[in-house]
């Protein structure tokens, strides 16, 4: 692969990331905390959890329109979204109890998008 293609596909990628970060922000803010009794997570939490995916954002995004992103970039973003799961996989395990099926069903969607992305980010921060 061409480096500017390799260039290319990275900025993508950090447009996909952080897109999809402000996308688990906004969810929970708009969606966790206002129908904290539906979800069951308690909503003090969800919202100091959704300072992460915020700041994950703004580095993604900015790392979009840097040029030329770095893959080292890539990895401290793959990096920081595996350690968000594990966090938020944390809080849903303190929280288990008070959690409904709809709360589970959430954070296991999210887990679903956000492991495979970060094992993507961090193969292709190996090109």
């Amino acid at each position: 692969m061409s480096k500017l293609k390799q260039i290319f596909k990275l900025r993508w990628v950090f447009l996909i990331d952080g897109l999809g970060a402000a996308m688990s922000a906004l969810l929970l803010i708009l969606l966790i905390v206002p129908f904290q009794s539906f979800f069951g997570f308690p909503s003090d939490p969800a919202l100091k959890l959704s300072v992460l995916p915020l700041i994950f954002s703004i580095y993604s995004l900015t790392c979009y329109f840097t040029k030329p992103p770095s893959p080292v970039f890539l990895k401290i973003i793959a990096i920081a979204n595996i350690l968000y799961c594990l966090l938020s996989l944390g809080l849903v395990i303190l929280y288990f109890a008070q959690l409904t099926i709809f709360g589970l069903l959430y954070f296991f969607i999210e887990k679903l998008i956000v492991v495979p992305l970060a094992v993507w980010e961090w193969k292709l921060s190996k090109i």
